[in-house]
């Protein structure tokens, strides 16, 4: 039988490498077995040869690995990247990925097998977060389709063809204008090459659903983005019917009133600055039973001596002297007729607006109709005075808000429903629109009596009266909390799916730049020492560059170990009072010596009795690191100088600084690969580029942030926030 390690070579490296090798007998039993086995599976080699392999494979998989073996065996060929669960010594279980080839000359199976549990569990997880996706689009409860950069739809849920009553497959690879109406089909088309530029669009779209009924549905179209590319655009339509129906109510009832104070025309006359009539209206002139010439030129208070002990005569006075403006109410003695003012000082003299009350009180009754209507909503319904101060709010209100009409009367209401979250940008873009009497659709965050946060959309309408002027606006607000969460989680998921797709780019560049040189070294080494005399200069030489070969590769494998590590641990990091002095003495006591041999000198400006919360672990490689490139990156113009800082952060939480005087680096230069993998910015020293990369990857697994700053000559500063 061959030897299984034919060399002293290929012998170091079935003891060093990472992966199993093995030889099995036609009975299943292992022959020779690699050291690797010891830490793929726990067993000494002696341990596993003579044993069956079976024995150690897990229950599940059994039937299938032994088809395969004996496929192997009868057909004389090789099975590569076979998967499957084996038992450790300590009853764990793993994957293992094996690749096997029968021996006809040997009679064996020879094997080589890796541990693959972290990828198998990544692409498991990933395969979740994909399922995950498809759940939530396909049980939607709006719809949804996606359309290609040509505008031909890819996908659409299951709500889409319920609702429409249409074939998924007839709909798939159509172009959506298919079932879009034609006015509908140019803004669809406008939208989606605005998506496909990077903007999120929003509109309403009108649809006939399965049973010919017209329905409304606000329509948000966003870019579907694969690989950092805009791949086509994502359109949710929701189903906003109800509360157009009953804002169309609201709205018919407001114009109405609308139209009914356009239809009263106010009493008007101006004055001079000697109180005399520059001009009357019809109505006035009416009103007081003369004709509007017997007014013009007269002084007002000569023409109606009753006026002068008025409220009407004092306010005039006043607003006369002040310059300021005043609106009220006064019921006249002789007529027993209340009216209402309005005055208006100017350069000229006064503006004066007045309009019998008996009118206003009509309005009113048509305000309770509006009342009543909205009362029967369940969006909420507010009713504002002209300058936003709530008059009167519906149960729909109450209901969604927990807020009644006594608590916010008098009130407005940005004043009982903003909280810390709800954006000031908007709650200011609402009082200028306000002020500027323009109909508006906007959504915020709001809070209701309990404290609880919601979002909500809201549509304010101003009411007009015949003069023009705004006397009322009535606020449509709707719940639509579950919508952002909606559209929140789909960002997250696919802000997820960049981050995954952005770590698998990262070992792709692992695997490509950094294994295939010293592989590729590696194998020619190999082939050459078999051509080589083993005890010429030649050989030896050739030896010592292929264990260096090797090396790199073993140096690499253990960084992606290293990274693969730290993610799987971030969603069940253990983490406890740690006293942050202490661990910092521990990581300065390895580096102690190397540090005094270039004259350097550590100064801590940490508190014995300063403790924080979190990876032991970890903590101690963020100091080993940081020192460790402290020392490697020193100026050889000066003795290296560290000081290590820490103190609380007014956020909560604590900030740690690592600061040196060595060679420093240009940052701007550096840009976004100042924390990458395998970035050096002194190509002359010795470090590998791991240890920032290391060191931001515990931080952020922590919970954490960092930041680096740093000048050429000057030195580096390290700060670190731990929660």
């Amino acid at each position: 039988m061959t030897n299984l390690y034919p060399n002293s070579i290929t012998e170091k490296i079935g003891r060093y490498s990472p992966d199993m090798l093995c030889a099995i007998d036609k009975d299943g039993r292992f022959v020779q077995v690699s050291q690797a086995c010891k830490h793929l599976l726990g067993y000494e080699p002696h341990e596993l040869e003579g044993k069956r392999y079976l024995d150690v494979i897990s229950p599940e998989d059994k039937a299938a690995a032994m088809e395969i073996a004996q496929n192997v065996i009868q057909g004389g060929y090789t099975a590569s990247d076979i998967e499957n669960r084996y038992v450790q010594k300590n009853g764990k279980k793993v994957w293992i990925m094996w690749s096997v080839t029968w021996s006809e000359e040997d009679q064996l199976m020879l094997c080589i097998a890796r541990d693959v549990t972290g990828r198998k569990s990544n692409s498991i997880k990933a395969n979740e977060g994909e399922q995950q996706y498809r759940a939530l689009f396909d049980h939607h409860p709006d719809l949804i389709f996606s359309e290609n950069r040509a505008g031909i739809v890819t996908q659409v849920n299951d709500s889409f063809c319920r609702e429409l009553g249409c074939d998924r497959d007839k709909v798939l690879r159509q172009p959506a204008t298919s079932f879009l109406p034609a006015d509908m089909a140019n803004v669809n088309k406008m939208s989606l090459q605005q998506a496909l530029l990077g903007s999120t669009l929003r509109y309403d779209v009108t649809l006939a659903d399965q049973n010919q009924e017209l329905r409304v549905f606000d329509t948000v179209k966003f870019p579907l983005i694969e690989n950092e590319e805009i791949v086509g655009a994502q359109t949710i339509l929701k189903d906003i019917t109800p509360i157009v129906r009953s804002y169309e109510l609201i709205e018919q009832q407001a114009k109405k009133l609308h139209h009914m104070l356009e239809s009263i025309t106010d009493a008007f006359f101006s004055l001079d600055k000697d109180w005399r009539f520059t001009y009357v209206n019809s109505v006035y002139a009416a009103h007081e039973g003369c004709r509007k010439e017997e007014l013009l030129g007269k002084n007002i208070w000569e023409k109606f001596p009753q006026a002068v002990s008025t409220v009407f005569f004092r306010q005039c006075k006043e607003a006369a002297s002040s310059g300021l403006s005043c609106h009220f109410e006064e019921t006249f003695p002789h007529s027993g007729t209340t009216y209402r003012f309005k005055i208006y000082p100017s350069a000229e003299g006064l503006s004066v607006y007045f309009t019998d009350f008996t009118r206003e009180k009509k309005l009113h009754e048509e305000l309770e109709k509006l009342s009543l209507v909205a009362s029967h909503t369940d969006n909420g319904v507010i009713i504002t005075d002209a300058h936003g101060v709530t008059e009167w709010v519906n149960e729909g209100f109450t209901k969604m808000t927990g807020y009644t009409l006594a608590d916010i009367a008098g009130k407005k209401p940005g004043q009982i429903l903003a909280g810390k979250e709800t954006d000031a940008a908007t709650t200011q873009q609402i009082d200028q629109t306000l002020k500027h009497s323009i109909a508006f659709t906007t959504e915020l965050v709001n809070y209701k009596k309990s404290g609880e946060k919601f979002w909500t959309s809201l549509d304010i309408t101003p009411v007009y009266n015949e003069a023009g002027s705004v006397t009322r606006f009535i606020g449509i607000q709707k719940d639509i909390s579950s919508r952002m969460e909606a559209r929140a989680n789909v960002l997250q998921m696919t802000e997820d799916l960049h981050a995954q797709n952005a770590a698998l780019q990262q070992f792709t560049y692992i695997v490509s730049h950094n294994l295939r040189a010293p592989v590729a070294n590696a194998l020619g080494l190999a082939n050459l020492l078999a051509r080589l005399d083993k005890n010429s200069r030649a050989f030896d030489t050739t030896l010592t560059y292929l264990e260096k070969s090797i090396t790199e590769i073993d140096t690499v494998l253990k960084d992606v170990n290293t990274i693969l590590s730290i993610r799987n641990r971030q969603q069940v990091l253990e983490t406890e009072q740690i006293p942050l002095a202490a661990i910092l003495e521990q990581a300065y006591l390895l580096l102690q010596e190397t540090l005094l041999d270039c004259g350097g000198e550590l100064e801590v400006k940490i508190s014995n009795d300063r403790t924080i919360k979190a990876n032991r672990a970890y903590l101690y490689s963020i100091f080993y690191n940081l020192l460790s490139n402290a020392i490697i990156y020193r100026s050889p113009e000066r003795p290296l100088r560290v000081q290590v800082a820490c103190h609380d952060s007014p956020e909560g939480g604590v900030l740690i600084s690592v600061s040196d005087n060595g060679m420093g680096f240009d940052t701007k230069q550096a840009g976004q690969h100042i924390f990458k993998l395998y970035q050096k910015f002194h190509q002359e020293a010795k470090g590998r580029g791991f240890g920032l990369f290391l060191v931001k990857k515990h931080v952020e697994a922590m919970g954490g942030t960092i930041e680096v700053s740093s000048q050429v000559n000057v030195g580096t500063s390290v700060q670190i926030y731990l929660p």
